[in-house]
């Protein structure tokens, strides 16, 4: 029953956000190990993706241009140490660091921190995938290639999805094929892979009017208008960002329907 506590622990402190991230993820630790304890393989296997997701949120929480998150932090995104070092860089002609400099530094250290929570995030999630059924062994794969896609690693993140996509082939189940059809085809657009995104796209589309998801169909609409462009068929590109705009307007998706309207110009 501890255990069980300590999971729900997790969750809850999960929900407050980043300032419960660092507590869920204690619970979620004493719950992997008491599930260890009693050879319980599927909450070892769930333990497992909530500290894999928890990591993947501390890390989103990490802004940009510094950890807004901390508690000394200003409202630039520094904390006051941070702050103090920037105030006393100098210019162009100056010894020392440069204010330009001094920023790159704290940008770069921001990133390090970022990658190293999505690389220790992917790690729970490859343990996760290695004890999971095939529906966790799919959710694993799909969360691994997310990691990767955030690290900007794309080819490394089509891999996985592929990967996820076999798996969701395999269950039969067109919500999750989609899911991975969405995933594959952006990914393979941010690579280049044009001939990958446009053959999962058109799928995504398709089976996106089966299920009547609206939401799934407009991000269709929306890439293959951005393949189209990219090829030269701006008749079809046209028709694509209006089926876009029109699927994102009829759902009050401001953010698709303001991107298709941009693109359609």
């Amino acid at each position: 029953m501890e255990g069980h506590a300590n999971f729900n622990m997790g969750v809850m402190y999960d929900n407050l956000g980043t300032n419960g991230f660092a507590r869920a993820a204690v619970c979620y630790e004493e719950y992997l190990c008491a599930c260890r304890l009693r050879g319980d393989v599927v909450g070892e296997a769930l333990a497992y993706n909530s500290l894999g997701v928890n990591l993947q949120k501390q890390a989103e929480s990490i802004g940009e241009d510094g950890d807004e998150e901390d508690e000394d932090v200003d409202e630039a995104g520094l904390t006051a140490e941070e702050e103090e070092k920037v105030a006393s860089a100098g210019g162009m002609g100056s010894v020392g660091p440069t204010v330009d400099e001094v920023f790159g530094e704290l940008l770069t250290r921001t990133q390090k921190k970022r990658q190293a929570l999505m690389r220790k995030a992917v790690s729970y999630h490859s343990r996760h995938c290695d004890c999971a059924d095939i529906s966790g062994k799919f959710i694993s794969l799909c969360n691994m290639g997310l990691c990767h896609a955030q690290l900007n690693m794309f080819e490394d993140a089509a891999k996985y999805y592929r990967k996820a996509l076999r798996y969701a082939l395999r269950m039969y189940d067109l919500h999750v094929e989609g899911v991975a059809l969405g995933s594959l085809g952006s990914v393979g657009l941010s690579v280049g892979d044009i001939a990958t995104a446009q053959a999962c796209m058109e799928r995504y589309l398709h089976v996106s009017h089966i299920l009547k998801d609206q939401r799934g169909q407009g991000d269709a609409y929306q890439k293959l208008g951005e393949m189209a462009n990219l090829r030269g068929d701006f008749k079809e590109a046209a028709r694509c960002f209006m089926s876009a705009r029109f699927t994102a307007e009829s759902l009050n998706d401001t953010e698709l329907a303001a991107q298709a309207r941009a693109s359609f110009g």
